[in-house]
């Protein structure tokens, strides 16, 4: 579908213009530091080798300049499962006596449209 300068695809009249300005940099919170600190020191620690990449909401929430009422990271790696980066996540974590939350396994389901394994694990919260 074509659609030319000033008219909205598939629709038509002027665009709007949109309610938020994208940002050019992203400004992390104290929380943000920490935990992504802490993922380069699980990867360097165990040698992994991993790019570690922020993916999905949260990149979206804070270009948009969007409120967030709670820090959720997607995390894509390049060499390995979610679940054995969780995995060594926690051994660290377990390993300095730090408490956290355990290793949550979501398994592929393709007929709910779920085609990657997804693992997730709370940290740096009240867990109590």
């Amino acid at each position: 579908m074509a659609t030319t300068a000033g008219a909205p695809l598939g629709g038509q009249g002027p665009m709007q213009q949109p309610k938020y300005a994208l940002r050019e940099r992203i400004e992390l919170t104290a929380l943000e530091q920490q935990i992504f600190a802490l993922l380069l020191q699980v990867n360097a620690e165990y040698r992994l080798g991993s790019t570690l990449r922020v993916a999905g909401g949260w990149v979206r929430d804070k270009l948009l300049g969007l409120p967030q009422s709670e820090t959720d990271l997607d995390i894509a790696l390049d060499n390995m499962l979610g679940r054995t980066f969780a995995e060594r996540l926690h051994q660290y974590l377990t390993e300095r006596g730090e408490k956290q939350g355990y290793v949550h396994i979501i398994r592929v389901n393709p007929a709910q449209s779920k085609h990657l394994e997804t693992a997730r694990m709370r940290i740096f919260r009240n867990l109590d």
